[in-house]
Parts: C-alpha cells; structure tokens; sequence
C-alpha cells in the first residue's frame, strides 16, 4: 500500500512524519525508517484548553510542540492526497509563528521552567519577550529567529529575509536524517513557549515542525523585521513578518521587554474582562424558560 497514511491525535500535539524518514530511537526499537507516512492531527482545543486568555475571553492553548488550536483537513483524489491545518479564527493562509531563541531567553525560560516544576512556589522569574534580543547575545552567536511551520514536514522550505536582504535557508530542527531527537530549549519555539511557561507550564522542548535561522551578529540597536516564507511539500507559499528589537544589554532587554509583553496583551498581571457565557445556566436562559 505505497500510498497509505496514518492518522492519529489524542495526544493534542502536531506532527507530520514522511514515509522514509529515519530516527535513531526508531532504529534502536527495530524500525529501520518510517513505512508511511504518519500525521497527527492537532486538536481544536490546543493543549486541553490550557494557558491565559486572549482578548477574545478564549485560552491560547498552545502545544507542547508550538501549534495553535485547529482543524487539520485531508483531500483525497485517487490515490494523490494533500493537507492542510486550519488554527481558531485564522485563515488558511496563518501557517507560521516566529519568535527570537537567543541565551537569555533560553536562561529564562529554564527559571521559569524551574518555577512550574516548584508548583509556582514564590514570584514567577520576571518574563522577558521573545521579540527582544542584546547586542552581545547576538555577538556569541546561538541566536536564531525560529518559524514554527504548522503541518511542516521534512520537505518543507523556509527561508527568512532579515531587513529585506538576501534570503537566507533555515534549518530543520528535526530532519528525519537518523539523528536523534532533538530536545533542549535551543530546539524550543520562543512563541509559545513563552506563554505556556507564564501560565500552564506545557511545553515539550522539542518539535517536529520547527526551522530556525541564525540572526546576523552585526545588526544594529533598535528595532528589525524578518520576512518568513514557508513552502509546504505541495509547493504552497506562507509568508509572515515580525518585528524584534536589539538592545545593549539586559537591563534594556528588561525595560523593552516589559513594553512588549503589554502591548502584546501577556502581562500576567493585566486582569481580563470575560463576558459570562450565555448558555443554559444564563440569566437570559433562565428568563427565556420562564417566559
């Protein structure tokens, strides 16, 4: 059956396998490359509803594994068959989530994983923003603008554009070529990894659908933009934007990061105004039966 796949969920995370690919733990239990093709499928609630609430009153619900919330389709025709992943009120064309993986993130987020381990024992380590990085972490190199590509598998393509220059090709983190898993927060989205770790704590360090790309050392202070474009394995192009800012040091980390976090709505301690629900236990509900 050379054209069978495999579907599967349950576990609200998101991989798209390609027949062939190999795994070092997959040889070591017997399997010498994967015999077909093996998607799992997402979930409409993300990681069980989990995590703050956006400005709609709705949990982010990120994965474990960098995806949002959605709906994956299959379209068959014959034998030849395509996906593709819907997020929560998106359009299709929302395929890529970005953010900036640099040491002091990664030095965060370890704190902050600490923190969710100790049952968030005393005050959470202050939250830095995955759109901020300092000049000397760009020096010492290990800094990478990363793109979650949802449903990407390990023919995909993504390349990014720093400030409109020639584009450069990111790298896989998960190639399927026989190397290990890769896991650690160097192989982590900085997205969403940022807010799980604020608020549910889920996060797996590691994806099967996550590039990153090294940022140029010599960028100058302020503000930069990234232009990311993602070609699926059925030639589709998404393109995305983001805009991170490079500061001097930490303390100028800290100060834009906070600015950043509010405007961006993750401030933990911004209360949120949620409308009560008008289901079947509503005063309107109520009023309506009586009525």
């Amino acid at each position: 059956y050379p054209n069978a796949v495999t579907v599967g969920g349950h576990t609200h995370t998101q991989e798209n396998l390609v027949a062939g690919e190999t795994r070092k733990e997959w040889a070591e239990a017997g399997i010498e490359k994967l015999p077909n093709t093996q998607i799992v499928a997402g979930a409409v609630s993300g990681d069980w509803y989990s995590g703050g609430l956006n400005a709609d009153g709705l949990p982010y619900s990120f994965t474990q594994d960098a995806s949002e919330p959605g709906v994956l389709t299959l379209e068959y025709d014959g034998a030849s068959r395509s996906e593709r992943y819907t997020v929560r009120n998106e359009s299709d064309d929302h395929q890529l989530l970005l953010g900036v993986n640099s040491p002091q993130w990664r030095d965060w987020a370890q704190k902050a994983q600490e923190w969710q381990d100790a049952d968030k024992e005393g005050e959470a380590p202050e939250a830095v923003s995955e759109r901020v990085v300092t000049r000397d972490d760009l020096k010492q190199g290990d800094s990478w603008l990363t793109s979650s590509f949802l449903a990407g598998t390990s023919d995909a393509r993504v390349e990014v554009s720093f400030d409109g220059k020639a584009p450069k090709q990111s790298e896989h983190t998960q190639p399927g070529k026989g190397e290990a898993l890769a896991k650690g927060w160097e192989f982590t989205d900085p997205y969403t990894a940022s807010q799980n770790l604020r608020t549910s704590g889920s996060v797996g360090q590691s994806s099967s659908h996550l590039w990153r790309t090294e940022i140029p050392s010599d960028l100058d202070l302020g503000t930069h933009s990234a232009e990311v474009t993602g070609t699926d394995r059925y030639g589709r192009d998404f393109t995305k934007t983001v805009r991170f800012t490079v500061v001097e040091d930490e303390a100028a980390a800290k100060t834009e990061s906070q600015k950043l976090l509010r405007k961006d709505g993750f401030d933990t301690q911004q209360k949120k105004e949620v409308r009560d629900p008008k289901g079947l236990d509503s005063e309107e509900a109520k009023s309506a039966r009586n009525d």
